[in-house]
């Protein structure tokens, strides 16, 4: 978030307009880029996918034009399935099998939670460089110094993964896990609405993307996933407040 501010404060001047570079890319001419650019700026501030600048400017979440083709198959083994259930609202499909690791992580990062002095002791290392792991470590040490009173806790985790695909074609593209997220609810629904913009831009415009970026593959916006994050995120907090028993008590903010 602090850099996504930053970024946003730096820049005084607007977005370079699209060059013929991306307009290959996408198979589209030019004017038809800065047409659907016009198009998504307006959805995206129409839609609250927006966020405040210093000097109380507004500028819209950074986006992708057009959802970014991805092979099916490697989709759907790390694809979300979202379960009506407080603990299990996600799980993640990681092979051919139907492996499932997303509660294995989850209890992992919380035995790892449940041990501060062993999570410390490992994270030692980082915090003469890492300001920001530096001061969650202090405030770890202020909050197990005070004692910990609370009994339940809800865990908001997101994996997030990449296609490696080789370029000598010798193997087949393959899905590697590069981040394990558990301060994942600040820009979650965000992705959500980034999902409806994309769908909102393939309904309107499917007649003039050409096939050949994403192949035929019939009706465009049927093949977007659907993400649930706007309404997953707020269900989990919803169970844990009443879990927690008291109905008076707020979430912080």
């Amino acid at each position: 978030m602090a850099d996504l501010l930053a970024s946003i404060a730096s820049s005084s001047s607007p977005p370079p307009a699209p060059t013929s570079v991306h307009a290959d890319k996408l198979g589209l001419t030019a004017s038809q880029v800065s047409h659907f650019l016009s198009e998504a700026t307006a959805y995206a501030a129409g839609h609250g996918m927006l966020v405040q600048a210093p000097e109380q400017r507004y500028a819209h979440l950074p986006y992708c034009l057009l959802p970014v083709p991805f092979p099916r198959q490697q989709f759907e083994l790390v694809r979300l399935l979202y379960l009506h259930r407080l603990g299990s609202l996600s799980q993640v499909l990681v092979d051919s099998q139907g492996i499932v690791l997303s509660p294995i992580f989850a209890l992992l990062v919380d035995r790892v939670a449940a041990d501060p002095d062993w999570l410390h002791e490992q994270l030692q290392n980082v915090l003469a460089e890492d300001a920001f792991t530096r001061r969650l470590v202090e405030l770890s040490k202020a909050v197990q110094k005070e004692g910990v009173v609370q009994t339940a806790a809800l865990g908001i985790h997101r994996s997030d993964y990449m296609l490696h695909d080789d370029p000598s074609n010798a193997t087949s593209p393959q899905i590697l896990q590069v981040e394990l997220n558990t301060i994942a609810a600040s820009f979650a629904c965000m992705s959500s609405l980034a999902s409806d913009l994309h769908r909102f831009l393939l309904e309107r415009y499917e007649a003039q993307i050409p096939s050949a970026y994403y192949g035929n593959v019939g009706d465009l916006a049927t093949h977007l996933p659907r993400n649930p994050a706007l309404h997953a995120l707020p269900a989990a907090l919803a169970r844990a407040h009443s879990h927690y028993g008291r109905p008076s008590c707020v979430f912080p903010c």
